[in-house]
């Protein structure tokens, strides 16, 4: 089941994108809940109630509350990164104007059923690999970590330390056993860089021969350094620097 929200002062948006998903999620047999809201407020009040959403779609200009406001809201407030934004606007944004939102796509008005499709289907193929998870091996036992809750990962000697995107309380697991341990939010085990390259999905990004990102947590990207939403700042070495530019270009 897929959680999909559209925020959108027009109604008529609103139904036109509630149609188009329906029937999308008709013709590619998925399970879908659709809710859609009318302002800001409205749907700033419902996330602080729980609503979940794995996707959203979300215009720029509303009164009041703005879609910038929300998206601000989801990632800083409530510490959201895996929620797919996709921004919908009758202006076009440059990227730089939304960056510290992290949104998944921007569809500009008037906006076409072919437009919400694509973007639904690539907002689900990366919900799908976000609630997937990362597994690591200590002597005969295997571990398990969604990827959503990674923040980066560390090598050093011949330990991995996987660095978490926030508290995680449920890894009392085995931590008397040789090459597993945890301090707040790190984990650590035997192993090597390249065997968890050879794993992870889209969405994570080698920086240094000691470090790998998941470029969700991403608040801003230097020439040399890269600053994470939670304020580490990690290096970006010389042999690495063209594949992280020429990728923030891209994405971008």
């Amino acid at each position: 089941m897929y959680n999909i929200g559209i925020c959108d002062d027009g109604l008529n948006t609103c139904s036109f994108f509630e149609e188009t998903v329906r029937k999308y999620a008709e013709k590619e047999l998925l399970q879908v809940q659709v809710e859609c809201w009318n302002s800001g407020e409205s749907l700033k009040h419902a996330l602080m109630n729980g609503c979940h959403i794995d996707v959203l779609f979300l215009d720029i200009e509303m009164y009041e509350l703005s879609g910038i406001d929300i998206g601000k809201y989801i990632r800083n407030q409530m510490d959201d990164h895996c929620m797919q934004i996709i921004y919908i606007s009758g202006k076009s944004f440059h990227a730089k104007d939304l960056f510290q939102v992290q949104p998944m796509d921007f569809l500009e008005k008037p906006v076409t059923d072919v437009q919400i499709e694509k973007a639904l289907q690539l907002a689900i193929k990366l919900t799908d690999k976000w609630n997937k998870r990362f597994a690591y091996k200590i002597g005969k036992d295997y571990f398990y970590v969604p990827y959503r809750d990674i923040l980066y990962f560390t090598s050093y000697n011949r330990l991995i330390q996987i660095n978490m995107a926030g508290s995680y309380g449920n890894l009392e697991w085995h931590l008397d056993q040789p090459g597993h341990s945890m301090e707040e939010g790190k984990i650590e085990f035997y192993g090597k860089m390249r065997d968890v390259l050879a794993k992870i999905p889209v969405g994570f990004q080698q920086i240094h021969h000691s470090y790998i990102i998941n470029t969700m947590y991403v608040r801003r990207y230097q020439y040399d350094q890269v600053e994470l939403v939670n304020g580490v700042i990690l290096p970006i070495s010389r042999s690495y620097r063209k594949e992280v530019r020429r990728r923030i270009l891209q994405e971008g």
